[in-house]
């Protein structure tokens, strides 16, 4: 007998969404952005695809949730400005390095960098989170003091 999906709410703790964005996170890191499909990650999360729109709106909703941003925009920009200027450049490599030592990060960063190379959406998207998530910090970091 074929088992069927049962309608509505998983009993229990829902990990509906934890579970989409794992299968977000992986397919977007191993098949890229054009072949990562709203139904491929459903079917990987076993939901049904409208729960997905429902959590995210949109593929570029999922992906931007998928590979939200492996460090603390704050953190960065405290490191950078507690840094000697002519040390800059070192600590913001050390500081990525660190960053994808992790393995669940350093896949965050592959998906984005895979889909960016060939998705011009994509790219304007990371370029804007980068912008409002990351650089947006370092200069007022040091106008408010972050030590």
């Amino acid at each position: 007998m074929a088992k069927t999906k049962r309608a509505g709410r998983r009993p229990g703790t829902s990990g509906t969404r934890e579970a989409i964005l794992a299968a977000a996170r992986r397919q977007f890191a191993e098949r890229g952005y054009e072949r990562t499909t709203l139904r491929s990650v459903a079917a990987e999360a076993d939901v049904d695809p409208a729960l997905v729109v429902h959590f995210f709106g949109s593929k570029q909703g999922l992906f931007l949730a998928g590979v939200e941003l492996p460090l603390e925009p704050a953190d960065f920009a405290a490191r950078v400005v507690e840094s000697p200027r002519e040390q800059i450049g070192e600590v913001v490599a050390r500081f990525v390095l660190g960053v994808l030592d992790d393995t669940e990060a350093r896949s965050r960063w592959l998906a984005m960098i895979r889909a960016a190379a060939s998705e011009p959406e994509v790219a304007r998207l990371l370029r804007r989170t980068l912008e409002t998530r990351v650089f947006f910090w370092v200069p007022r970091a040091t106008v408010i003091g972050i030590p």
